[in-house]
């Protein structure tokens, strides 16, 4: 009797072990208690697909893995502690892993977890490699099957530091992302410095999880995706893949799993919550006090999906010009290159008939100055009825002036004597009492996007045209006086310590 209890034991023990060792989900279940005592493991869809996205870097699948998610929802117990014992014990355990976070002492926080899991009795009598008595220190740890893991920060020591597996876990402290400084100088950390970790640099893998701070925080930087582009759970940029999870759902979605036979992990119907049993409306109620913060860290969408300055019910949008205008204007705003450096240039077509303004046109592409001139002659032929031609007073304006003026009449050098924003910000009511209306359009949708995450996307030429388009219509035609800084309620909408800078 006694043997045949000893003999089931053993056989549950087996089978538990062969789970864990086949799946990570499993492993994490069971390993739970020894980084989390007394906390029972309360399971979600979430933890399963992220758990099947690490397994695809453990398998070779994915080499550059990017994670976003709100805080709190357990990311670093899975990536940061469970992952890299997990892969010693079912893939290699001579794997050498570098684990960075934004601080030393959190680093070291975690590491002493991850130790705490490979020394215990129950992952010994499983997967037996003691550790090595001359390397066993809290940041800092080896085995005698050759596996290491040891933790630094951002910043921190690099020097003679390699790895099989780079892993970052919040580079930056969301107390200081606000800060240009701060984060590039964890971006450039990274360029010049993690990256360079790789022991292997064609067969190493970099996985990094965080909650978005900035539009150019360091998900920006590395995928070169845009606010524009954040559409939908898994992202593709610059050899990246970016699984993105947002706190409430902003689309209906399928979730797969992207180990071989994608099985669907879980559908999302947009509204729905991550982990209502852990968050629910009324504590979502209370991140959304602001806004900013909100869109960032829990939507994973570092500019607020309605707008941040142009809310995107405040459009109004028509399919045939409903009015017979009283004049036509053109708006240029760009900056010209040659090849991989040309920028975009904005050529607008506006009309306007009292009290309203009608975008019927818009040109948004990179062109060389002589393609420029081009199209703003092609723009004139097909809008013949275009009186003032406004081109901003900058690099590309006063050149085309210059090789325009004996040809075109009407041609106004508008000089940017404001900020971005505080022109955007001058305009802004006009958009919001539905005086402005903007054609339905193939360019329609680019357009719509850029103005409602202007300050926070990458490019902003199409804001600049259409800032200084209305301006002129309205104190031209409408009466407006002029106004200077001070006098435009512009406070609420301008967030400090925005970066220009592009990666």
């Amino acid at each position: 009797m006694h043997s045949a209890k000893a003999r089931l034991i053993s056989d549950m023990e087996a089978r538990l072990k062969t789970k864990a060792e086949q799946h990570l989900h499993d492993f994490v279940k069971q390993a739970w208690p020894l980084v989390e005592p007394g906390v029972p493991f309360l399971d979600n869809w979430h933890i399963v697909l992220i758990c099947e996205y690490l397994m695809a870097v453990s398998l070779g699948i994915i080499k550059r893995l990017w994670i976003n998610i709100p805080p709190r929802y357990s990311k670093s117990t899975l990536v940061s502690v469970m992952w890299p014992c997990w892969e010693w014990a079912a893939i290699k355990p001579s794997q050498s892993w570098v684990v960075s976070t934004y601080v030393q002492s959190l680093s070291t926080t975690l590491s002493r977890k991850r130790r705490d899991i490979v020394s215990s009795p129950w992952y010994q009598s499983r997967w037996p490699m003691p550790l090595r008595p001359d390397l066993n220190t809290q940041d800092e740890f080896g085995t005698t099957l050759g596996g290491v893991m040891i933790a630094t920060s951002v910043g921190g020591r690099a020097t003679g530091l390699g790895g099989d597996r780079l892993l970052i876990d919040d580079p930056t402290d969301p107390g200081q992302a606000i800060s240009d400084t701060e984060r590039e100088r964890s971006n450039e950390w990274y360029f010049s410095t993690f990256a360079s970790r790789l022991n292997d640099k064609r067969m190493g893998a970099i996985v990094g999880i965080q909650q978005r701070l900035h539009q150019h925080d360091m998900t920006g930087a590395l995928t070169g995706l845009d606010i524009t582009d954040m559409n939908g759970h898994v992202l593709e940029g610059n050899g990246w893949t970016l699984l993105r999870i947002p706190l409430v759902a902003e689309q209906d979605e399928d979730l797969y799993s992207p180990l071989p036979g994608h099985r669907l992990i879980h559908s999302r119907k947009e509204g729905d919550l991550l982990w209502p049993e852990r968050e629910g409306l009324e504590q979502i109620e209370e991140h959304k006090t602001r806004e900013y913060v909100y869109a960032a860290q829990f939507q994973q969408r570092p500019s607020p999906k309605a707008g941040a300055m142009f809310q995107r019910d405040w459009f109004k949008f028509y399919d045939k010009l409903p009015v017979d205008p009283d004049t036509w204007i053109m708006s240029l705003d760009g900056t010209f290159g040659k090849g991989d450096t040309r920028d975009y240039v904005t050529v607008g077509v506006w009309a306007w008939k009292k009290p309203n303004m009608y975008l019927d046109y818009e040109l948004h592409a990179k062109l060389s100055f002589t393609e420029t001139l081009g199209e703003v002659k092609r723009i004139l032929l097909a809008y013949p009825n275009i009186s003032a031609k406004l081109f901003e007073k900058a690099a590309s304006g006063e050149p085309l002036q210059d090789m325009l003026h004996t040809e075109i009449g009407g041609i106004i050098l508008i000089p940017p004597n404001r900020s971005k924003e505080t022109r955007a910000a001058a305009v802004t009511p006009y958009f919001q009492t539905g005086n402005v209306w903007i054609k339905n359009a193939p360019w329609t949708n680019e357009f719509i996007s850029e103005m409602v995450n202007f300050p926070g996307s990458r490019y902003d030429d199409q804001v600049d045209a259409a800032s200084q388009a209305i301006e002129y219509m309205q104190r031209t035609f409408g009466g407006l006086q002029s106004c200077d800084e001070d006098q435009i309620g512009i406070a609420r909408f301008i967030s400090t310590g925005r970066s220009r800078r592009r990666y």
